[in-house]
């Protein structure tokens, strides 16, 4: 892999990403990983979320491994909170579950909100 002959392409926007994208490839040859890791995918998706949709980060917030709710033992590979105008509450906005890949494309959705096979 060389970042000298970098260009964007789809939502992989920088040689970071594009480096993120090749550790949770699929049989990735560039870094010998063949069975990446769902971590791989969770820290992707996290780096693909701020500089793709949350680009000013002003009332946006997306962290990784956080509880689904306060009490809750369980955590969530990303958690996107948004900071409520007016009352200053933080707010969940939604929950992405990032699985590790073995034969299909590391980002599926189906349109329900729920991962695709």
């Amino acid at each position: 892999m060389s970042f000298f002959a970098f260009g964007p392409h789809g939502l992989i926007r920088n040689p970071v990403e594009e480096a993120l994208y090749y550790r949770a490839h699929i049989a990735n040859v560039y870094t010998g990983i063949a069975d990446p890791r769902e971590h791989e995918a969770s820290a992707l998706m996290e780096v693909i979320l701020y500089s793709n949709i949350f680009t000013t980060r002003e009332n946006f917030m997306a962290n990784s491994q956080q509880p689904p709710a306060s009490q809750s033992d369980k955590r969530c590979d990303i958690v996107v909170r948004h900071l409520e105008q007016g009352t200053q509450k933080i707010r969940i906005l939604c929950f992405v579950e990032c699985k590790r890949t073995r034969t299909k494309s590391i980002i599926q959705f189906d349109g329900t909100g729920e991962a695709g096979n």
